[in-house]
């Protein structure tokens, strides 16, 4: 590549044809010998750089060193740039190690080197420095030369943009939020008294339908007429006093300004009211202010203050900290018999019965643990817990707790689902479908599962068990000559016998009719079937009073054992049935078994 292409291509870099760094590269390509790709260190950085020697650094690094670039000859606006001491001595003088150097100006030199290094031409990087309250922008260029004593060395040179951003202008232009800077006004005793606005942007003057102009130089209690019955003035000297950043609020009215003091207000007539946040910031005299439009932040609270308030369902929002519960609605206070005012005084914690609170606890705080962010979706429990009502009475219910803000304040929102009638229908419909409706009993589906259930722990423990079939003797004739209503009763009576006769570990059921079985677990011997058999007939030819009439009936029993009989439910029912039969041939009131027909 020739000189002259070298000089094209840098212009075509950007650089500005009356910049000085324009003339330095033209001379670095001119430097450059026939046959060689680089100019010398000696032909380039040993000569005069003129203007540039300020905005200028060289870089190389030491034999046996080849990582760690270091600086000499550091001109002193290069190393206000870097950051860096700047030991000046005819300005010529300087040193600084590249990785030392803050980390984005260290970041950028060895990226324009390593750029330079790799193309064997100038490179650049575009690189910013804060100065005096602006945003200065420069060009780091970086330009390789070959070095007859070591590696290759690079000249540093840092061009700045004719234009510098003011930064203040830049924030308060970038920002959607208002932001005024007022000056506090005193009175001869050094009071304040009012402040007078200084600055403002435009997203400000939108906000209080002013143009900036307007609002410029004016004092915060011209603007009384913007916020009817409210003082401004004493909220931002509350604030200020206390020192500290704070905020309040205050509801905008759109009125127009009153006459000469607002010349030049192009925005007349009122304008809807609007909620505006004014965030404080006092430095002495000095006082920042932010204001936000909150309207519809304002309007998502009430709409959400309206939803849990009305909402039937109870709800309580609670501290994420403490679990204090910091407000209620009506719901909770009638679902549970607390005052609002006693629910205030209340952990979430005590609401819960003694055995489930540690549960809750525990829900609680794994809520906060899986949160992803701010306002998780609703997480429901995976068990219903048990609360207790101010009077004491026990319910079960379903709780469903999310973490939010409210007013910048981290809380739970807890919602619970009264399940216990709920509950009580599904157990009332579970035990419908297991039980006989006339007598509850246990129907025949129930006594079928409890007997495998049963026989399925006797073969584990090889115990024992027996199977007694039953059938009342001269039932029907009760029914045909008293009417079935009677001889329903009948079987009611014959129920509670039963009931008062068994231990609590047998089990009777109706199969249908007149027909009942009974599980006895747990056999020691035979024997104890039979006597239980015997109990049961005396207890049933006992005579009935039903509605008046005496009625005596008897009953026959067939039992089976296991595993004698049959290990499987089936079976076992099949020969106690067959051992029953043969009672009634016997005789009625008699007992049998099905291995032999005899009485016991």
């Amino acid at each position: 590549m020739t000189g002259h292409e070298r000089e094209t291509g840098a212009a075509k870099a950007g650089l500005r044809l009356d910049n000085p760094v324009q003339h330095f590269l033209r001379r670095w390509a001119s430097e450059i010998r026939p046959g060689e790709t680089l100019p010398s260190y000696e032909s380039v950085a040993l000569g005069h750089l003129g203007r540039l020697i300020e905005m200028k650094a060289l870089a190389f690094r030491d034999a046996g060193e080849a990582e760690d670039l270091r600086l000499l000859r550091i001109g002193p606006a290069f190393a206000a740039w870097a950051d860096t001491a700047f030991d000046a001595d005819g300005g010529e003088t300087g040193a600084a190690v590249v990785s030392a150097l803050r980390r984005d100006r260290a970041r950028a030199i060895c990226e324009v080197i390593a750029r330079a290094e790799e193309s064997c031409r100038p490179e650049r990087v575009e690189t910013h420095m804060i100065v005096n309250g602006a945003i200065a922008t420069y060009d780091l260029w970086a330009l390789p030369l070959s070095n007859r004593w070591g590696p290759v060395s690079f000249i540093l040179l840092l061009d700045e943009h004719a234009v510098r951003q003011d930064l203040l202008e830049t924030m308060f232009g970038a920002t959607m939020e208002g932001m005024l800077a007022l000056q506090a006004i005193r009175d001869r005793a050094g009071k304040a008294v009012d402040f007078e606005i200084i600055a403002l942007n435009q997203a400000a003057a939108r906000l209080l339908d002013r143009e900036a102009g307007a609002l410029s130089w004016q004092r915060m209690s011209d603007l009384a007429g913007l916020f009817p019955g409210q003082d401004l003035v004493s909220a931002l000297l509350a604030c200020v006093c206390d020192g500290g950043r704070t905020h309040f609020e205050a509801t905008f009215q759109g009125a127009t300004f009153e006459g000469a003091r607002f010349e030049g207000a192009t925005f007349e007539g009122e304008a809807g009211a609007r909620h505006l946040r004014f965030g404080v910031a006092p430095t002495g005299d000095l006082v920042s202010v932010t204001v936000s439009d909150i309207a519809d932040i304002r309007a998502r609270e009430e709409a959400l203050r309206t939803l849990f308030d009305d909402n039937p369902v109870p709800m309580w929002l609670v501290d994420k900290e403490s679990r204090q519960i910091i407000r209620v609605n009506r719901a909770a206070s009638v679902h549970y018999g607390y005052g609002p005012e006693d629910f205030l005084a209340m952990d979430v914690l005590d609401v819960a019965a003694p055995g489930d609170r540690t549960r809750m606890r525990e829900f609680l705080e794994a809520l906060s643990e899986t949160r992803s962010g701010a306002g998780q979706a609703a997480r429901p429990v995976e068990q219903s817990w048990i609360h207790v009502t101010a009077d004491g009475r026990r319910i079960e219910v379903f709780p469903y707790a999310r973490e939010l803000f409210v007013e910048r304040r981290p809380v739970i929102l807890l919602s619970v689902i009264d399940v216990t009638e709920r509950r009580k229908a599904e157990a009332r419909v579970e035990h419908m479908a297991h039980h006989d409706a006339l007598t509850d009993l246990p129907n025949r589906l129930l006594f079928r599962t409890r007997l495998e259930a049963d026989l399925l722990r006797a073969r584990r423990t090889e115990g024992a068990l027996a199977v007694l079939c039953l059938d009342l003797d001269h039932f029907k004739g009760v029914n045909d000559t008293l009417g079935h209503p009677i001889g329903d009763k009948l079987l009611q009576a014959v129920a509670e016998r039963f009931n008062r006769t068994l231990r609590e570990t047998d089990f009777v059921a109706r199969l249908g009719g007149d027909e009942f079985a009974i599980i006895q677990a747990d056999l020691d011997d035979p024997s104890d079937a039979s006597g239980l058999a015997g109990r049961l007939i005396e207890a049933i030819e006992k005579p009935f009073d039903i509605d008046g009439h005496q009625v005596a009936v008897g009953t026959s029993i067939g039992i089976a054992f296991s595993p004698l009989d049959g290990c499987e439910a089936d079976t076992l029912l099949k020969n106690a049935d067959m051992a029953l039969y043969r009672a009634k041939a016997d005789g009625r009131s008699t007992r049998s078994n099905s291995i032999c027909a005899r009485r016991w």
